[in-house]
């Protein structure tokens, strides 16, 4: 027996006799998940362990030590735990969803279907685990559509739309890694289309490095000097002088989730970025935070129809009209005919 393992035989019963109660053992092993370092991590799993060993009944320990196993990506190992609670109780509605996390982790999309599936059953009122079941069900999809492009990308590896295609799917699941590899693929051997380098930059943008964004558009337009990658330029540009002020009102809103004029302002940036679904987010929440502003009104009225979405920029200017708001004329005709310009 080395040396160590003694050493641990005294902190378990040493830690054994100091809990008193369970709640003391949860905090015991808080502290260590606070601490840094392979070996406290390596003592905060085996007293996880042991505990969980001692009281299986006890469901505390084993959900501790399911947490343990998926944050150091040992999935298989967390879904054992999972599997272990829901064998004591099959109602269990957390360990069911913690479960399906894991194998969609693990890439198990079917087992992760599957045990959502259950839990709609056993909580068929849930939105929420009918919106987490659709989501899967995309990415359950996008798989099946990236399995395809991998495929065809074997059969005809110098064609770039290939592994465009793949890209996108992989973007449309937030795996922007492997869809920049796969954009980077396409443009090496199609440096002229600006989508290629638009979906890059965009994937780039994603994960927070607009600088690299801004890089990948000037690296295209070396290529490709259409008026789509320029306008997007500018855009960025703009969006890059905007972050101050919209880290701004986000810091605002994370202190007072309620403070409507918060919203309201980092809605404007948005706009003048073009990210005109993320205004439209925020003028939504300003909205529902101070329902009788005419003009938190108009400035959605003006989102929707620059995202072209005449429909729902004519319903609020009907709403306005009705609620005694006053519109501006250009604004209605152009929303009227229709049209992008004013």
């Amino acid at each position: 027996m080395r040396v160590r393992d003694i050493i641990w035989i005294i902190i378990v019963v040493l830690n054994l006799y100091s809990c008193s109660s369970k709640n003391n053992v949860i905090k015991k092993i808080s502290q260590l998940q606070k601490q840094s370092g392979n070996d406290y991590d390596y003592d905060q799993y085996r007293l996880m362990l042991y505990f969980s060993d001692k009281y299986p009944d006890d469901t505390l320990y084993t959900k501790q030590l399911a947490l343990y196993y998926t944050d150091i990506r040992n999935f298989d190992a967390a879904y054992e735990c999972y599997s272990k609670l829901i064998k004591s109780n099959p109602s269990h509605k957390e360990a069911l969803c913690c479960r399906a996390e894991v194998s969609l982790l693990n890439d198990h999309i079917n087992l992760a279907l599957e045990d959502i599936s259950k839990t709609i059953e056993l909580f068929p009122h849930d939105s929420v685990l009918k919106g987490v079941k659709k989501y899967y069900q995309v990415i359950q999809l996008t798989s099946f559509k990236i399995s395809k492009c991998d495929s065809l990308i074997n059969i005809d590896p110098l064609n770039p739309d290939y592994f465009f295609v793949r890209g996108k799917n992989y973007f449309s699941i937030n795996q922007f890694k492997y869809a920049i590899s796969d954009f980077s693929q396409a443009i090496s051997l199609n440096s002229t289309k600006p989508d290629y380098y638009i979906y890059k930059a965009e994937s780039y943008y994603n994960m927070d490095s607009i600088g690299k964004t801004i890089e990948i558009v000037q690296e295209a337009l070396i290529h490709n000097h259409s008026h789509q990658l320029e306008m997007y330029l500018n855009n960025l540009k703009v969006e890059k002088n905007e972050i101050p002020t919209i880290k701004k009102y986000t810091e605002l809103i994370s202190k007072n989730p309620k403070n409507s004029d918060a919203y309201e302002q980092r809605s404007k940036s948005y706009t003048k970025c073009s990210r005109y679904e993320k205004a439209l987010i925020d003028i939504n929440k300003a909205i529902s935070l101070n329902k009788n502003s005419f003009h938190l009104l108009n400035a959605r009225i003006i989102i929707y129809w620059k995202m072209q979405d005449y429909e729902n920029a004519r319903k609020d200017l009907e709403l306005l009209i009705k609620s005694g708001g006053k519109a501006n004329e250009k604004l209605v005709s152009a929303v009227k005919r229709k049209s992008p310009v004013l």
